[in-house]
């Protein structure tokens, strides 16, 4: 991670990580998304070092994560193989787009069905 956490949040978030270890895979950007989020959580005053884990999160909550990070994670891969490509707009904001490599397996795959 390269920003710097308050301990108890770099904790809860691996307390957490770890019992939704079965709905997405460890990793560095899951860790430092969850920290932010807890962050803002405590800096607005809804976390405090004391909560239980079931009190951090509402359910719809955890699950906008998860799905984040199962977006992140897909995305990641489809950037691996070629058919995604990604670049900072003036915004500074991810933007993504098929390759040609992309575009041709998407051909393919409507011509398969």
């Amino acid at each position: 991670m390269n920003k710097t956490y308050q301990p108890f949040v770099v904790k809860k978030s691996k307390e957490i990580i770890t019992v939704i270890k079965d709905e997405i895979p460890y990793s560095e950007h899951a860790t430092e998304h969850l920290c932010d989020i807890l962050t803002q959580k405590f800096i607005d005053g809804r976390l405090n070092e004391n909560d239980d884990l079931q009190d951090i999160f509402e359910p719809d909550e955890l699950m906008v994560f998860i799905a984040q990070e199962k977006t992140y994670s897909d995305l990641k891969s489809l950037i691996e193989m070629g058919l995604v490509g990604v670049y900072d707009d003036e915004k500074s904001e991810d933007l993504f787009f098929l390759t040609e490599k992309g575009k041709v397996y998407m051909e393919q795959l409507k011509k398969s069905e």
